[in-house]
């Protein structure tokens, strides 16, 4: 996220509907890496994270609910974040591409209840930091949440007797294993004849199978391959207009291909545009759906030419 010059701005970046699955607390990590507005002692730009739970408006995580790496201070530039905590100065590493980890708890939560998080950057009338102002490489959730298009849980299951001389029902043990292209590994404690889980994508192509095993003998089942897709085999994404963007909707840019991160990117894959004929836009969004692809995809809003 990068600064738009001619006056006090904001930008936001808003996760998908996440559904819980767990009853407790439930905890973000998020790298990331942020340059903005310190000038003098003072705070003027600032990045901050915020919640909206159950259909309720988002909110600031407080400073206080970060168990590593939380605001820096309070922001005092004229803009949305006046007055409120917010990351801000150059995070550690910064000069030389490294990512920091931040990691917060959200709350406690229910099975079923549902939230997004959201990044929120603002700048105030003036300077600005280095860009990108703030960089959110990537976010994971500790006990694991559900995500969009993983609703359907995919379940496996293996059927076997075995009877042995004086011995009517011979007891069976199993061991399902699971192959992601380094060979198949077992699956800790799942040893029932079922074995159930969430897909998403990244579990395209996965592999699995069941080793049943009774006294001295073993038998391996057939390998079952998961395919996961998007509904419509699309991916929807879309950019909605903040208060003070300029030359809105612009253009979408991204980068494609492998590494880890946005760094490993920047200077082996330059951005380019996407075509136009794919994307639709109007006064405040603008929008575009993609096959899913192996490799990391970056995207970003560019000036309309």
């Amino acid at each position: 996220m990068g600064y738009n010059p001619g006056g006090p701005c904001a930008s936001r970046l808003t996760s998908p509907l996440y559904t819980v699955t767990h009853s407790g607390m439930v905890a973000l990590a998020f790298r990331h890496c942020y340059s903005l507005e310190y000038y003098m002692g003072g705070r003027y730009d600032g990045g901050q994270l915020r919640l909206s739970a159950n259909g309720a408006s988002f909110a600031t995580v407080p400073a206080d609910r970060f168990v590593t790496n939380s605001y820096d201070g309070i922001i005092i530039g004229r803009n949305a974040l006046e007055g409120q905590p917010g990351f801000n100065g150059d995070s550690p590493g910064y000069h030389i591409g490294s990512n920091i980890l931040s990691v917060a708890t959200l709350g406690p939560f229910n099975p079923g209840d549902r939230f997004c998080i959201q990044f929120l950057v603002a700048w105030d009338e003036s300077g600005f930091g280095r860009l990108p102002n703030w960089a959110i490489d990537s976010v994971a959730f500790d006990p694991p949440v559900q995500r969009p298009g993983a609703d359907a849980p995919v379940t496996f299951t293996v059927q076997a007797t075995a009877a042995l001389a004086g011995l009517t029902n011979a007891p069976l043990a199993y061991q399902w294993q699971r192959n992601d292209g380094a060979g198949f590994l077992d699956l800790p404690q799942e040893n029932a004849p079922t074995y159930t889980l969430r897909p998403f994508l990244a579990d395209n192509g996965a592999q699995f199978r069941c080793i049943v095993q009774t006294l001295g003998l073993s038998v391996t089942s057939q390998v079952a391959t998961l395919t996961v897709t998007v509904e419509g085999g699309q991916t929807p994404l879309a950019i909605t207009q903040s208060e003070g963007m300029r030359q809105f909707p612009g253009h979408f840019r991204r980068r494609a291909g492998a590494g880890a991160d946005i760094n490993a990117f920047r200077s082996a894959h330059p951005w380019s545009p996407v075509e136009s004929s794919r994307y639709q836009t109007n006064a405040a969004t603008i929008s575009f759906t993609m096959a899913p692809a192996a490799g990391n995809r970056f995207f970003r809003l560019g000036q309309a030419p």
